[in-house]
């Protein structure tokens, strides 16, 4: 696209006329409110707006934005009409009612708090995760030690990765090998795999932690623990015309398998 239609400066530079007054009427320098779902840094910019935005209105008009809003026009003050101008100016992000935000809004209105809600209702039981292993406090205190020093190496690749523009592929090789590099530590500090397993879920799950962690060292003895405690019966949906349910314009049925130990 010419730069023109989505850099300012680029658009300011022009000279005074009808071309100028065109471009800047059209120009698409922000991206959709709706995209802060997609881009984190751009919701994280957002939010960032919004809060900074809703002090300062308290600092100078002792209300909130949300109450500054609710006021009719013909109560502003100049300042405040101001105000608002200066915030619609500002917006990182596009907030008209194109059909995405309209979208968007409706479901954020829908289920908002909904997952804060849900949490708070029915806390998940990550003990069906473990086995009857068990380990000493040595081990554990151990094995924590490794998994800070394991979060930290691993949020500082992320952050390298993300700044120097790191190939997908090749930050997933170098996070699979920081989890070998770490599981082989592990080891050596507990042998035992199913003990092992119960140190990372109460390390990781305890405390609301990095739950990849324990999935990528352990997961094969977290699917062979919850195996056990079903007597090796899985439940799956198997396609059949007269099934009881549906899915993607074909019927299906639940059907049970009990594997070979």
């Amino acid at each position: 696209m010419p730069i023109e239609w989505y850099n300012r400066h680029s658009v300011l530079e022009m000279e005074e006329g009808e071309k100028k007054s065109l471009y800047l009427s059209i120009l698409a320098d922000k991206k959709p409110r709706f995209m802060i779902y997609i881009y984190p840094e751009i919701n994280q910019r957002y939010q960032e707006y919004i809060r900074n935005t809703d002090k300062k209105c308290e600092r100078a008009f002792n209300i909130t934005i949300d109450e500054l809003f609710a006021k009719p026009q013909n109560e502003l003050t100049q300042e405040q009409a101001a105000f608002i101008d200066d915030y619609y100016r500002k917006m990182p992000v596009g907030i008209s009612d194109c059909t995405m935000n309209i979208i968007c809004r409706k479901f954020e209105d829908k289920f908002d708090g909904w997952l804060a809600k849900r949490r708070k209702e029915k806390q998940f039981n990550y003990h069906i995760l473990r086995s009857d292993a068990e380990y000493t406090p040595q081990q554990y205190n151990q094995i924590k030690r490794l998994y800070e020093d394991y979060v930290r190496r691993t949020k500082d690749y992320m952050v390298y990765a993300k700044r120097e523009r790191v190939d997908t592929d090749d930050a997933v090789d170098v996070i699979s090998s920081l989890d070998i590099e770490f599981r082989n530590a592990c080891d050596l500090i507990c042998s035992n795999a199913k003990s092992l397993c119960n140190i990372l879920l109460d390390i990781c799950y305890e405390k609301g932690s990095n739950k990849r962690f324990v999935w990528a060292l352990c997961g094969k003895e977290i699917i062979d623990n919850l195996l056990q405690r079903n007597g090796h019966t899985i439940s799956f949906p198997v396609q059949d015309p007269e099934g009881d349910f549906e899915f993607a314009g074909k019927r299906f049925r639940m059907t049970t398998k009990t594997l070979e130990v």
